[in-house]
């Protein structure tokens, strides 16, 4: 009897001990991924994904103002791959300024096809 409840005990720490992903997964920063598009005219503003302008990859460990340094053209662009557990605000204007347009980009939520200038992100 005691050999058993001994046995199921082993079984039940050893269940709970075992991790749900690798520690290199685990502990990784999370990110975003923003990427770039430059639409033909004839498209319009659309996210036809073709061609692609450039990309930036959003760190959680951005938590000063970052520049986006993009230097092609782009009309819209779209955030996948977000690991975020923090909010990021992407700005209109260079050195995160309030006076431009800015939007939040929520925790592990993906953005497909938005139009606006992208100059600085800090996380939140």
């Amino acid at each position: 009897m005691q050999f058993t409840t001994s046995v199921l005990a082993l079984f039940a720490t050893t269940a709970l001990a075992l991790p749900g992903s690798p520690v290199q997964e685990r502990q990784a920063t999370p990110t975003a991924y923003l990427q770039f598009w430059n639409p033909p005219a004839s498209a319009g503003n659309t996210c036809d994904r073709a061609p692609q302008a450039d990309d930036f990859v959003i760190t959680q460990d951005m938590t000063s103002c970052t520049e986006v340094t993009i230097t092609n053209p782009y009309k819209t662009a779209n955030i996948t791959g977000n690991t975020l557990t923090r909010t990021a605000r992407l700005f209109e204007l260079p050195g995160c300024n309030n006076a431009g347009t800015h939007f939040d980009v929520s925790p592990r939520t993906d953005y497909n096809c938005f139009v606006q200038t992208i100059k600085s992100v800090i996380i939140l």
